[in-house]
């Protein structure tokens, strides 16, 4: 059985700067971390990086890995450029975009990975997003294709065990800032056809993740951002749309977050809203002491009656089924 310290370090996945991989490397060995998300800046090269993900052998490996502007293995560090998602929803066939995305997945896998922060299946609005439509990270704005060609995308992932997550949840097309940078508000422009895709890829593909976005959308909740929100996570995702698998967050260090909320905050409000694993990247500013202070913060917490037992132990659940994909 469990112990708490353990069920905690499994909610938690972070990441950590060029390739000073020891802080990370010793809470992996104390039990502290359930994964670990790896950088362009911490790979250099086919056996480096072998070397390095063989470090963590036994929790989740996980890596964005899109095509196009969003590629942690690529050409300069010993592996093959992928194209964008824009560029195979126009060019490729579905038959020939499910090749591609099988040889990039075997790739991952070869190299040691075995979660992929991918696909991304947010409606492009052409004339609005500089983070999704602006680095052609969406299959289009129709959201058939978008489907279409996530599915392809998910089954040959899956055809190698590579696990896949569904993002940005609700829908970040409509973004006309970037979270990265500050507060992302996509109300007035959001559709509910942006939903769509998820109605139908976590029926299809129930064993794939869901991350949640930063976005705030007050036709979901008027308070708080998506990643924070119990209406936008436990409401609809979980209740509306049905998903009973895992919520990953995206980083909750993005300033979307970090420039509003408490450190504390963030991790209690996002655990409180449902995510079942929380994401520190380490990337923009480094948080070396995180395991402890999620751990800490959790247990406060669970003290205060603020996060129950429950809550915490049916995260736990599904991160364990979701190892054993």
């Amino acid at each position: 059985m469990l112990s708490l310290d353990s069920k905690i370090s499994l909610m938690l996945m972070v990441g950590f700067q060029n390739t000073d991989f020891r802080t990370t490397l010793e809470y992996y060995h104390n039990n502290k971390l359930g994964g670990v998300c790896f950088f362009r800046n911490n790979l250099e090269d086919p056996s480096q990086i072998r070397e390095l993900t063989s470090k963590f052998s036994n929790i989740l490996r996980a890596i964005d890995q899109e095509g196009g502007f969003v590629q942690r293995l690529e050409r300069s560090n010993g592996y093959t450029n992928y194209p964008s998602a824009k560029e195979v929803s126009a060019q490729y066939s579905l038959s020939t975009a499910h090749d591609l995305y099988f040889q990039m997945a075997t790739e991952l896998k070869t190299a040691g990975f075995n979660f992929n922060l991918s696909p991304v299946v947010d409606i492009s609005r052409e004339y609005l997003s500089p983070i999704i439509s602006g680095k052609e990270r969406s299959f289009g704005s129709d959201y058939n294709k978008v489907i279409s060609y996530s599915s392809e995308f998910i089954k040959a992932h899956n055809e190698v065990g590579i696990r896949t997550a569904l993002k940005h949840f609700p829908g970040h097309g409509s973004s006309r800032t970037d979270t990265h940078l500050g507060f992302t508000d996509i109300s007035s422009d959001w559709k509910e056809e942006e939903l769509i895709p998820y109605y139908y890829l976590t029926k299809k593909f129930p064993q794939t993740a869901v991350m949640v976005s930063h976005v705030f959308n007050n036709k979901i909740d008027k308070e708080y951002p998506s990643s924070l929100s119990f209406l936008t996570i436990n409401s609809l995702l979980r209740e509306k749309i049905g998903f009973s698998g895992v919520v990953i967050t995206d980083d909750l260090q993005m300033k979307a977050l970090s420039d509003h909320y408490s450190e504390s905050t963030i991790i209690k409000k996002a655990i409180q809203a449902g995510a079942d694993i929380l994401l520190f990247s380490n990337q923009a500013f480094c948080s070396p002491n995180l395991p402890d202070i999620v751990n800490e913060t959790i247990k406060s917490c669970i003290k205060s009656g603020e996060i129950t037992l429950s809550r915490i132990e049916e995260s736990v659940r599904r991160i364990e089924t979701f190892m054993k994909l």
